[in-house]
């Protein structure tokens, strides 16, 4: 969903680099990168939103993603219906579309603290077929997961994926034991703090495109690497892979 301004200007830059020989220092001016990013996906079967807003930061710098709070943040449809995002997270806003459909269309719009608006154009939803596969590949660097897809009708030509791994690994040691008041005791089996899980999401922007194809067939896209060296694959690992449809605007961009 591309974002007009109403107020202001709105630019995202994304470096991406797959490996490098020496430091590049992009001629960017520092003092002025404070940019307005907005990320937002509507589920179009539930019409649970989720919104994400944001400042960009320098290249080179450290600090967390400076988080947009206390916004105002709806769906509005050209029907004239509008649905409120809450702010559930700092910075992120969710919310129910009732009863989505492909005979409207809807846009998003946000008005910050300073009273900045933005809208984006009014478009249509795009259903977004089954993902076909997932399968893997081991190599001596490590296993590979790609996705494999199609849409059946042949309109659909645009595609983006997210990903959350899960995966379990052990502490260093195992405490077997624990104070209670000052006498040390046993601990239970249901309180070990031995065995551990972590759940971590996909940070890379993954897109593929079938727009040059006669088929919209996408065949073995790799959406995540584990190194060997990593302790992801130790004991058990699991992988959950959503498929987005895009627009081509919105693939563009």
């Amino acid at each position: 969903m591309k974002v007009r301004k109403l107020h202001g200007v709105f630019f995202l830059l994304t470096l991406v680099a797959a490996a490098c020989i020496e430091p590049y220092d992009p001629p960017l001016d520092d003092k002025d990168v404070r940019f307005f990013v907005v990320d937002g996906y509507m589920d179009a079967q539930t019409g649970e939103t989720t919104v994400s807003l944001s400042r960009s930061l320098p290249v080179q710098s450290d600090d967390a993603i400076p988080r947009v709070s206390r916004a105002i943040v709806r769906i509005e449809d050209d029907k004239g219906a509008s649905y409120p995002l809450t702010e559930t997270e700092f910075g992120i806003y969710r919310g129910i579309v009732s009863s989505p459909g492909t005979e409207n269309t809807y846009r998003l719009f946000i008005q910050t603290q300073d009273m900045s608006e933005y809208a984006s154009d009014f478009v249509e939803i795009v259903e977004t077929p089954p993902i076909d596969s997932i399968t893997w590949s081991a190599t001596s660097e490590g296993v590979e997961f790609s996705v494999t897809t199609h849409d059946p009708t042949n309109t659909i030509k645009h595609f983006r994926w997210k990903y959350e791994e899960t995966y379990q690994y052990n502490s260093v040691y195992n405490s077997i034991l624990k104070f209670v008041g000052n006498d040390v005791a046993y601990r239970p089996p249901n309180e070990s703090l031995y065995t551990c899980w972590r759940t971590v999401g996909s940070s890379n922007i993954i897109v593929g495109s079938a727009k040059d194809l006669n088929e919209a067939i996408i065949s073995k896209v790799p959406v995540a690497f584990v190194p060997i060296s990593s302790l992801n694959l130790s004991i058990k690992y699991s992988l959950l892979v959503q498929q987005h449809a895009l627009s081509e605007d919105a693939y563009d961009y």
